[in-house]
């Protein structure tokens, strides 16, 4: 990063501001020159978030051109002004985000041509209008999600920006700004200062202290301006009828999901302007006076940048304060050719206010050595030692232990994809899920290489991509096709909790109770087309061994009967148990057993689990 210093040369100082865009904006004037080494930059306005990698935008051709731009729907919805700022341009963009050949504008001059207009001619804008003039459509234009204004959604209508851009969108306002790649929050309120809905909570990563004071502020306000929001229930069961699927209380649903997503809680009810009567404040310190509580709209300053500055005590306080994002559990037995790997997966993440909780689960190689070597470099590695109780009960401890907002299990001998967790927070922030499924790569230990597995593939659930799901109803057909792994499944804290979801301890499968404990109560799911999870497949692992280990997926299978009859659906899903059942062990157990002394005890154990009857032998 490199900061450069520029002097007021040409007096823009005395230029009249237009709107809440400051006369620092001018300056881009004079980039050609301020970068005079330099054939061409990216130009970004400091209101934007870069969201994707932005290659393909710089690696655009556009020798013979001034820039690569983004069309502004302003050529749609005010014409007019279009016209009085050049009669000869085709279409007028937005200077947010601007690709620039600076070879060619010191050429030609831009510079001074730019100020005169500024200075001369009709301007609405700081120096948009300059640049539209002075370009004179000697630009490229490029795709709506390189500078998507949030803005746009305020004046036109999804089909109204189809239409201008010939591109199909999504209707959900979330998603439309996850598919961005550069997001402009344009416009005098910022999500930093007022309550924007999905808005709000894209940006809410960025902050680092404040993160958590701000949502559950937010959602203190929400609760206190309901009377206020005129709620109507008959309404918004009406307009969104799959909420009565849920059996979720309307009101609840709408705190917790609807306000985000842009749904409507009245008939005349306008989103945009409910979100903007939300003034929200944040506590920075409850032993504090009430000058420390700086209002976002009123104070007019960016309160993280103030508070830092100014209170830096306080700075020091909340970090320490805040409980990590997410909470790593890795249950730990005998991985010492391994654990390098899956520890240095996880500790390089690009996220990195999380916990890592590490069960040693009475390991005899040197694990327990490894663990203290990673936990000694990095604080946020904890080491639990216990008694050998098998993976279940791990991972128990590890959920017993737990600070973190939401849960990732990870295997020792497994390893993360890069931005895994930075991935799966955001995104569960914004879509406000109880639990998001993911794709597993598998790696064949032996041979050296990645295979494919329908199950990890999560084949059955495709045409759920990318989709919201509000109850296992939805996905009956395809629920007993679902891989039971917990390792791609990310777990809401809260959620686990409230259902008191725990492993079985003391045998192996110990995933499949807790998979359909967890399924048959989730209140938001979603699922996404995208692998961040990679599994080592090893020999002499459960799953690739063939001796008696197989046998106690039988009284597993009863556990999980037992489940779905805890959750009152037993009759529900009675005949899909069944066949379950049946084939499960035969898939998992029969065939997978080798040795004849073998097969002759599990028959005796199908005699027993599904019909009582006890041989002696």
């Amino acid at each position: 990063m490199k900061i450069i210093e520029v002097n007021d040369n040409k007096d823009y100082s005395s230029l009249k501001q237009l709107r809440h865009v400051s006369r620092s904006s001018l300056f881009k004037f004079d980039i050609a020159e301020i970068l005079s080494k330099h054939d061409k930059v990216l130009y970004l306005d400091s209101d934007v978030l870069i969201l994707d990698n932005l290659e393909k935008l710089y690696n655009i051709n556009f020798e013979n051109n001034y820039a690569v731009v983004v069309k502004d729907t302003l050529s749609m919805t005010n014409p007019t002004h279009v016209k009085k700022v050049s009669p000869k341009i085709d279409f007028y963009f937005n200077t947010g985000v601007m690709l620039l050949n600076l070879e060619k504008m010191r050429k030609d001059k831009i510079s001074n041509k730019l100020l005169s207009f500024r200075k001369n001619k009709f301007n609405k804008f700081m120096d948009q209008d300059a640049f539209n003039a002075i370009f004179n459509n000697d630009v490229i234009y490029a795709n709506i999600k390189y500078n998507f204004l949030n803005a746009y959604l305020n004046y036109s209508t999804i089909t109204e920006i189809e239409n201008f851009y010939n591109e199909k969108f999504s209707s959900n306002e979330c998603e439309l700004y996850e598919n961005a790649k550069i997001l402009h929050l344009g416009g005098l309120e910022k999500p930093w200062s007022t309550m924007m809905g999905s808005l709000t909570y894209i940006y809410l990563k960025y902050s680092k202290y404040y993160s958590i004071e701000i949502t559950k502020n937010i959602q203190e306000l929400i609760n206190k301006k309901m009377e206020k929001i005129n709620f109507d229930k008959s309404y918004y069961l009406n307009k969104y009828p799959h909420i009565k699927k849920v059996g979720m209380d309307p009101i609840e649903h709408y705190i917790k999901y609807g306000e985000k997503e842009g749904k409507y809680p009245n008939k005349n009810a306008e989103f945009n302007s409910i979100r903007r009567k939300i003034n929200n404040t944040i506590e920075l310190e409850k032993s504090q006076n009430e000058d420390s509580n700086i209002s976002f709209r009123n104070n007019n300053k960016n309160p993280i940048k103030y508070t830092t500055i100014n209170h830096p005590n306080i700075v020091e306080k909340l970090k320490n304060k805040l409980p990590p994002k997410i909470s790593v559990i890795i249950p730990v037995y005998n991985a010492e050719n391994y654990l390098n790997k899956c520890l240095d997966s996880v500790i390089n993440q690009s996220l990195k206010n999380f916990e890592i909780i590490c069960i040693n689960d009475g390991s005899t190689d040197n694990s327990l050595k490894i663990l203290k070597e990673y936990a000694n470099k990095d604080k946020r590695i904890k080491i639990i030692n216990q008694e050998n109780k098998g993976a279940g009960a791990a991972r128990n401890k590890g959920l017993n232990t737990a600070k973190g907002e939401y849960i990732e299990f990870v295997d020792s001998d497994d390893w993360l994809e890069n931005n895994t967790l930075d991935y799966l927070y955001s995104l569960a922030k914004n879509k406000n899920t109880d639990i998001i499924m993911f794709k597993l790569r598998p790696w064949n230990d032996k041979e050296n290489k990645f295979f494919k597995r329908n199950d990890y593939e999560l084949s059955a659930l495709k045409k759920y991509f990318n989709h919201e799901l509000y109850s296992h109803h939805e996905i009956k057909e395809e629920l007993f096709n679902i891989s039971v792994s917990p390792c791609n499944k990310f777990y809401k804290k809260d959620f686990l909790d409230n259902i008191h979801a725990k492993f079985p301890e003391g045998t192996i499968f110990e995933d499949n109770p807790f998979f359909f404990q967890v399924i048959l109560n989730f209140k938001k799911l979603f699922i996404i087309d995208k692998y961040l999870y990679n599994r080592r497949v090893r020999e002499n692992s459960v799953i690739t061994s063939k001796d008696e280990r197989y046998f106690g997926y039988i009284p597993i299978m009863n556990h999980v009967i037992e489940t779905f009859k805890e959750n009152k659906v037993y009759e529900e899903y009675e005949t899909k148990l069944l066949n379950h059942k049946i084939s499960s062990i035969k898939y998992f157990a029969y065939k997978n057993i080798d040795e004849d002394s073998y097969l002759i005890i599990f028959f005796l154990y199908v005699l027993f689990f599904f019909f009582g009857i006890f041989i002696y032998v």
